[in-house]
């Protein structure tokens, strides 16, 4: 199938394992040149190994993208390899673990700029080239907890920051799909 993605910059975090690992072949497999931004650079490797090897163009970044410094460290290494990007998968790992009593303040506001600033520092660095072009997809790889909480699993801090990049994501695709770009979050539930 052919999405039109062929020569499009796309920069995929946590693109070296998992959901972003997979995303990142598929979009290599649609003719995008694909950043991987992750944290461990063995991982790295082994990712771009696997799309060069099936023919694809990859280049990589360690850096850890629930961190202004590391979104930035990332979007600079696309710009280098291929240009602004055009395509911006946030893909961070969910906060720490635990139910109200077991949480302090100082967790949720870990959370906070785990998932939701991520999504706003990245925004921030691609939005303004997508806007000239007048196209651009931004991706969020989410949680089905934005939509119903997990009761079993102590999740209290991914079931609140998960929402807000829901109402994110929500604000920016009313401002900017004037633009051609669009601004999605899927919603995963559990897999293995």
């Amino acid at each position: 199938m052919d999405f039109g993605l062929q020569g499009k910059v796309a920069l995929v975090s946590g693109g070296s394992k998992g959901i972003g690992r997979a995303i990142a072949e598929e979009l290599a497999r649609e003719g995008a040149r694909v950043l991987i931004a992750a944290r461990g650079q063995e991982a790295i490797d082994a990712t771009i190994g696997a799309i060069r090897a099936q023919g694809g163009v990859a280049a990589g970044c360690a850096a850890d993208l629930a961190t202004e410094e590391g979104v930035l460290r990332a979007v600079a290494a696309a710009r280098e390899s291929f240009g602004p990007p055009e395509i911006a998968i946030t893909n961070v790992y969910g906060p720490t673990h635990g139910r109200w009593d077991e949480t302090q303040n100082d967790d949720f506001r870990a959370a906070y700029d785990q998932i939701v600033m991520s999504v706003v520092w990245l925004s921030r660095a691609v939005v303004p080239d997508m806007k000239k072009k007048r196209w651009g997809r931004l991706l969020n790889i989410g949680s089905i907890c934005a939509k119903e909480p997990h009761r079993e699993l102590p999740l209290v801090t991914a079931n609140v920051t998960r929402v807000g990049v829901v109402a994110l994501n929500k604000s920016l695709s009313a401002e900017l799909g004037r633009f051609g770009i669009t601004v999605n979050t899927l919603a995963t539930g559990g897999f293995l």
